[in-house]
């Protein structure tokens, strides 16, 4: 079993990264979580590998923690997910969302995953549970708690002892509340805002953004009882995308916003 791998990056061609090592180049695939994580071209990097082996081939996946490792080979033995999904997955939640997730039993969060129907977000709440709990506290240096942030109200929501995804939740709900209610709102998204690991297709490219389910609970806040005047969506570079995985997720806000224009008609 190949464990761990320390080397050189030489080639980064998503989802596959190739890392040079000991005079040989060894083909990685790694969730997008882990790809912006990744240092420049030419620069050591190290990862934390599992080595799937098939009749056909040897296939090495790489994470940039063992919590990510951890998770991945937790999905895959989930009857029914395979290691692409699996990566998916990852690429779409960080571990620490994927465990809140589980615990909460919210289906709705997983199926926001490119190939995740509900049938499947179902089996795997059912068959994760009490598996992800200790995966998420090595997700950060030491098992650390989550930093706070830099948002004065979810910094002010944890110091009151709520989780993170309960922080990012009341504080979508908190900063919607100053929002006028008696002025027409105009929704301007910059995709930028939006953490790379699910929208690749942005100039950014440090980890930290917003995820999927994070943005349309602002959006949803801000449009309750609200008048909408105008919705725009920016900064999406279709040359960086990859998979389509950044125009999935524009093409879902849109039908999101939409959503909630008819539910108030």
């Amino acid at each position: 079993m190949i464990g761990r791998i320390t080397g050189t990056l030489i080639e980064l061609s998503p989802p596959t990264v190739c890392v040079q090592a000991g005079g040989l180049g060894y083909e990685i695939d790694v969730p997008m979580s882990t790809l912006y994580k990744l240092p420049p071209v030419g620069q050591a990097v190290t990862l934390h590998t599992h080595l799937a082996i098939r009749e056909d081939a040897h296939v090495l996946y790489g994470f940039a923690t063992p919590a990510e490792r951890s998770a991945f080979r937790a999905l895959i033995k989930v009857s029914g997910i395979g290691a692409r999904t699996a990566l998916a997955v990852l690429s779409g939640l960080s571990v620490d969302d994927l465990a809140d997730a589980v615990e909460r039993q919210e289906s709705g969060r997983l199926v926001k995953v490119p190939g995740i129907g509900k049938k499947t977000a179902e089996r795997l709440l059912l068959e994760l549970r009490d598996k992800l709990g200790a995966v998420a506290g090595l997700s950060r240096p030491d098992g650390a708690p989550a930093p706070a942030g830099g948002d004065d109200v979810l910094n002010a929501l944890q110091a009151l002892g709520y989780s993170a995804a309960e922080a990012r939740r009341d504080g979508a709900e908190a900063v919607a509340d100053l929002l006028p209610r008696d002025l027409p709102l105009l929704i301007h998204i910059d995709c930028d805002a939006m953490d790379p690991s699910v929208c690749p297709g942005v100039n950014a490219r440090s980890p930290g953004g917003l995820a999927f389910h994070e943005m349309t609970a602002l959006i949803g806040a801000a449009m309750r009882g609200r008048r909408l005047a105008g919705f725009s969506i920016v900064e999406f570079q279709p040359r960086a995308d990859v998979n389509d995985m950044t125009a999935a997720v524009v093409g879902r806000l849109v039908c999101h916003v939409l959503g909630h224009l008819a539910r108030s008609a």
